[in-house]
């Protein structure tokens, strides 16, 4: 029911007056009880023969340190000594985690929320998920080895910790706007950045090619999902018809849901009639708009407000209705986006079109399909097309349309591999109770994190990294059916998959799920797409390097190390070793 970590800090006066202290560690959310924690530190202290009055309890985030407040007193009464984060580092306000420059908007980040690839992120907390960004503050002590600063290794950006950042002037004054940001080794710089700039770093980034997106026109009308197969993709979008080849896979009934497919025909010509297109291409021609990333803000809301108000021809209405029609009475309907600019290589667009739920008391259709046409047209999807040279006139939206799930129980991600802890014999699932999305959590929610193993079921068959903070008792959202179910389903999801995207025994491939356990107790499967790492250019081009198994001990160690390394060491490998400071130790 615990995860943590035993770290050690060599420059830290134990309580037995030795230098060099163990701290007991958990995870952001973690709120344990003294009772919880004076278990853990005597079972540490009994089977850990190194620990010799040289452990203490380390509450590093808001909630523990609340809780700590709360039950001071028994800690002070105990034998449980207790070390704070200023105990740590203590007169130290700057850390230099990763010394490199970049560019992007500067963002104060709420928990929860996700990030956009050119925004400089400003955290309070460590974010348990951090994808590419363009730089990295935090306002909390991160380590050398901490999962944001590999995150900013792995994609060359800065970071560091900078523990007065939302005192500075000169951050405060420039969130929300485009900065150059660089860490160095004792200070930090960020500035106004120039719309030039900001283009200029980031085209070197870019692919070298523009994108064009497949757009089959010819299919013209809307088409019931048991109709659409995997080509489908071309005239309907990936998540159409995704979810349209999956009723195919023998399935429960309702496993999958039924609908339709509303092809991309009807946003061309919708655009067409309402002249829209060429508005588009005045925006692209205009070089204020080019320069100006808030006036490309505010125009691409107004060009949205248009499309909400554009007219739709009398037969795009009539199919509409009778589609509408055809749906139960009583029946919420949720219209999703499909578009043809998503789940391309090198491109997921993962997040960035948002979908809409029609309300029996809404009238005609046809508002809700124009607000999921004018979901085309946010900044972040206008501004990510862009950077990967996808012509935006070729990019197309079409609708996805089923019975919308009302008071479901609980809702998740699962992926039909590990991308989190790499280890090769599980699926991996995040699951939340009710409607609190685990894809944008809300809050302080935190979902319950599962490896669910391929060969396996029952008791043994999963293990639980982490509960949901959102049920008592340590309750469990997937329960032993549930997860034996999933697991049937992911197993057949990723062989079928497997073959269509031509990836048979491509150690890369996994497919990426998302599920609804529904007002009824049933488990629903609601989409299917190919993991993102399958989609990067080198998925398929370049194998890369061979993983390097390396071994040290002992660990910690006082005067020397061994280091046992699993293959035979490449021509011209450099090698490094830093201590848990991030002092660098050895170079050759």
């Amino acid at each position: 029911d615990m995860r943590g970590l035993l770290v050690f800090h060599p420059e830290v006066t134990a309580p037995s007056g030795e230098r060099g202290v163990y701290t007991i560690e958990f995870q952001q959310f973690d709120d344990y009880t003294f009772e919880i924690i004076s278990n853990t530190f005597e079972l540490l202290g009994r089977t850990m023969p190194f620990l010799r009055n040289n452990l203490a309890y380390l509450p590093l985030h808001q909630r523990a340190v609340a809780r700590y407040n709360v039950e001071r007193e028994l800690y002070d009464t105990s034998r449980i000594p207790v070390l704070l984060e200023g105990d740590l580092y203590e007169g130290i306000d700057y850390l230099p985690l990763n010394k490199r420059e970049g560019y992007g908007r500067l963002r104060l980040m709420a928990p929860g929320e996700r990030p956009d690839a050119r925004d400089i992120v400003v955290y309070e907390t460590i974010p348990n998920d951090l994808p590419r960004v363009g730089g990295i503050i935090t306002t909390v002590v991160q380590t050398p080895l901490s999962h944001v600063n590999l995150r900013a290794l792995q994609n060359d950006v800065p970071n560091a910790f900078i523990r007065n950042a939302l005192e500075d002037p000169a951050v405060t004054d420039l969130l929300d706007q485009f900065v150059y940001y660089k860490v160095e080794t004792d200070r930090y710089t960020i500035r106004e950045a120039l719309p030039a700039e900001v283009d200029a770093h980031y085209e070197a980034l870019r692919p070298d090619e523009e994108q064009s997106p497949v757009r089959n026109l010819s299919v013209r009308a809307i088409t019931p999902l048991n109709d659409i197969d995997f080509t489908g993709h071309a005239a309907f979008g990936a998540k159409t018809g995704n979810v349209a080849v999956m009723r195919d896979f023998g399935f429960p009934d309702g496993t999958i849901p039924n609908g339709f497919g509303i092809p991309f025909y009807f946003y061309d010509e919708f655009m067409k009639l309402n002249v829209l297109y060429e508005r588009v291409e005045t925006l692209l021609a205009d070089h204020d708009f080019q320069a100006n990333f808030s006036l490309q803000d505010e125009a691409l809301a107004d060009f949205r407000d248009d499309i909400e108000d554009g007219a739709m021809p009398q037969w795009m209405l009539d199919e509409l209705a009778v589609m509408q029609e055809s749906f139960p009475a009583g029946t919420n309907i949720r219209c999703r986006s499909s578009t043809n600019n998503e789940d391309l290589p090198g491109f997921s667009g993962a997040g960035l079109y948002e979908s809409k739920t029609h309300r029996t008391t809404e009238g005609h259709i046809s508002k809700t399909v124009k607000e999921v046409f004018a979901r085309m047209w946010p900044f972040r999807a206008f501004a990510e097309r862009e950077f990967y040279r996808i012509d935006h006139l070729k990019a197309a939206m079409g609708v996805l349309v089923h019975p919308n799930f009302k008071e479901e129980k609980a809702n998740g991600v699962g992926i039909t591999g590990d991308p989190i802890y790499s280890t090769e014999e599980n699926y991996y699932l995040n699951t939340q109770v009710g409607e609190d999305l685990v894809t944008n959590p809300e809050g302080f929610s935190i979902p319950e994190e599962v490896l669910l193993r391929k060969n396996g079921s029952g008791a043994l068959g999963y293990e639980i990294i982490r509960r949901s903070n959102l049920l008592p008792n340590n309750e469990q959202i997937m329960t032993v059916p549930y997860l034996d179910e999933l697991r049937e389903y992911m197993d057949v999801i990723h062989e079928e998959f497997a073959v269509l995207y031509e990836a048979e025994g491509n150690d890369r491939f996994s497919i990426d799920i998302e599920y609804k356990i529904d007002s009824t107790g049933q488990l629903v499967i609601k989409q299917a797409r190919p993991w993102v790492g399958f989609l990067e250019p080198s998925a398929t081009n370049d194998p890369g390097p061979e993983r390097l198994v390396i071994k040290v001990f002992p660990n910690p160690a006082s005067e020397a190390v061994t280091a046992l390394f699993s293959e035979e060491l490449p021509t011209g490998l450099t090698l490094e070793v830093s201590d848990v400071l991030g002092r660098q130790e050895l170079s050759k």
